[in-house]
C-alpha cells in the first residue's frame, strides 16, 4: 500500500518505530527525494503563480487594509510552494505555504485566505490581548473571517470572478466543526 505522494507504508512504519534521530533522517531522505522529483514543476508553477498573483497583488493588500481597518504588518509576504500541503498560514508571520499543483488563477482565493489568516493573527496580537483568546479560538476566528472576507466581500470577489456561488462561502470544507458557528 502507498500513502500520499507514493510514500511506502513499510517505510512509514519504520519511521514510526525508529528512534527520533533515525526517524528524522529517514523523513528528510523522503522529503529531499520528493523535492528533487518535483523541483522542475515547482519552478514552473512558481513562475505561473507569481504572474497570476501580480495581477491582483497591490489591490488585494489595499482592499484588505480597508476591509479590516488594519495595515499589513510586513511590506513583503512570501508564498512557499509545497508538494505536501494545500495551505498553511503562519501565525502572524510573512510566509505561507500553498500547494504547487493548482491552476495559477484558481489558486488565488486560497492563497488570499492563507494571507488573511496571517494578517488576522497580527490583529489579534496587536489589539485583542485582553480577550484572552486561546490559540484554538484565534485560529477558528481567523479561518471563519478569512472564508467570509474572501467569499462575501464584493471587493474581494472581483479577484476570483470564476468562483461558483456555492464556493464563495463554502459550508462544506475541512473545518466542519465551525459550520454551526458560521450559521448563527
Amino acid at each position: 500500500m502507498k500513502i500520499d505522494l507514493e510514500i511506502d507504508l513499510e517505510l512509514v512504519r519504520e519511521i514510526q518505530k525508529s528512534e527520533k534521530k533515525k526517524g528524522i533522517k529517514l523523513l528528510n531522505k523522503i522529503i529531499n527525494s520528493k523535492y528533487r522529483i518535483f523541483l522542475p514543476s515547482l519552478k514552473k508553477t512558481l513562475k505561473l503563480y507569481q504572474e497570476s498573483w501580480d495581477e491582483i497583488n497591490k489591490e488585494f493588500f489595499e482592499v484588505t487594509k480597508k476591509i479590516t481597518s488594519y495595515s499589513w504588518r510586513y511590506t513583503t509576504y512570501f508564498c512557499v510552494l509545497s508538494p505536501f500541503h494545500t495551505g498553511i498560514s503562519s501565525w502572524g508571520g510573512n510566509k505561507i505555504i500553498r500547494s504547487w499543483k493548482e491552476n495559477p488563477y484558481t489558486m488565488r482565493k486560497l492563497t488570499a485566505h492563507e494571507l488573511l489568516i496571517s494578517h488576522l493573527f497580527t490583529i489579534f496580537k496587536k489589539d485583542f490581548q485582553k480577550e484572552n483568546l486561546t490559540n484554538k479560538q484565534k485560529w477558528a476566528l481567523a479561518e471563519i473571517s478569512a472564508f467570509a472576507i474572501c467569499g462575501l466581500e464584493k471587493k474581494m470577489l472581483k479577484f476570483w470572478p470564476w468562483i461558483a456561488e456555492e464556493e464563495k462561502y463554502p459550508l462544506t470544507h475541512n473545518y466542519l466543526s465551525y459550520i454551526s458557528s458560521k450559521k448563527n
